[in-house]
């Protein structure tokens, strides 16, 4: 399956979240409000694997989803803004062109000078 099928389908899925927090889309320009919270998603697939027989293709990946917020604010909000991703995900495993979610992660936030950044990766995986 052609990865821009995958990609899209994980970023229409995102684009019907409840409560959208802003969104920077690859390779679209993107500006964050240093006051602001704001999603960064990335999709990262990774090699893919005869399946059967019939030539059929298993590809996983992860769509990782980055919840970025301002230092100093507490980590509450942008916490709860990743749950709400994880539950938008969670609650259809599988998606339009056989793509499916498998597990969901939420990671340890990266901290820097200026964002708090919490990761949500989630685990997908087609059969092609």
């Amino acid at each position: 399956m052609d990865i821009r099928v995958v990609s899209k389908t994980l970023d229409v899925r995102l684009s019907q979240m409840p409560s959208l927090p802003p969104v920077a889309w690859p390779n679209i320009d993107f500006k964050p409000d240093i006051d602001t919270i704001y999603l960064r998603p990335s999709n990262l697939p990774a090699n893919g694997s005869l399946f059967n027989m019939n030539y059929a293709q298993e590809t996983p990946g992860v769509y990782q989803v980055s919840v970025a917020g301002p230092v100093g604010d507490g980590a509450g909000l942008i916490e709860q803004v990743a749950s709400d991703v994880s539950a938008h995900f969670g609650a259809v495993r599988s998606l339009d062109n056989n793509i499916f979610i498998e597990s969901i992660d939420v990671a340890p936030a990266i901290i820097d000078d200026v964002y708090y950044t919490v990761p949500v990766s989630i685990n997908w995986r087609i059969i092609d």
